[in-house]
């Protein structure tokens, strides 16, 4: 097995979709963090196609006027990986390049049983998701992703004209 600097990273995508009322698309997991939607790109799919993909299969949300807001490569660190998938990607990849998007909701088509849907609560109001992001504790292996994901929602406040408190 070669040493984790020379693994690649998984390309995966994350998005952050707001529907007409300024709610984004996001679940509070239950166990201290927020989903968002997005997942692996798969080999030969464009990054705009992938988060499009993973939006509909985990969330049912149809999207419209996507916007790629960024990349970050996050390495992944020792206790990274809380599930049996992530320990086996762990074993391959050395961490994630992320690529970020942000659109529109147009609407919830019905949802497929998939593995990684979401059931229940979809929509937050995105101040609250921002304020749920600023509070929860991270370690400095995810300080960098934090940074991004509240650079990302933040922007949106200011280009959506989203009203915060």
């Amino acid at each position: 097995m070669p040493p984790r600097s020379e693994l690649l990273f998984r390309n995966t995508c994350e998005g952050y979709f707001l529907d007409q009322k300024g709610h984004i698309l996001c679940q509070d997991s239950g166990k201290g963090y927020l989903l968002f939607p997005g997942g692996g790109i798969e080999p030969g799919e464009p990054a705009e196609k992938a988060i499009l993909r993973e939006t509909l299969e985990e969330t049912g949300a149809v999207v419209t006027n996507l916007v790629f807001l960024g990349m970050l490569k996050v390495r992944w660190g020792p206790t990274w990986a809380k599930t049996e998938k992530q320990r086996q990607r762990y074993q391959y990849y050395q961490g994630d390049e992320l690529h970020f998007f942000t659109g529109t909701i147009v609407y919830f088509d019905t949802l497929q049983s998939e593995e990684d849907s979401w059931g229940g609560q979809k929509l937050m109001p995105l101040q609250e998701a921002i304020t749920f992001l600023e509070r929860q504790p991270h370690t400095p292996e995810e300080q960098a992703y934090r940074e991004a994901q509240l650079q990302y929602l933040k922007s949106l406040v200011k280009r959506n004209g989203v009203w915060t408190n």
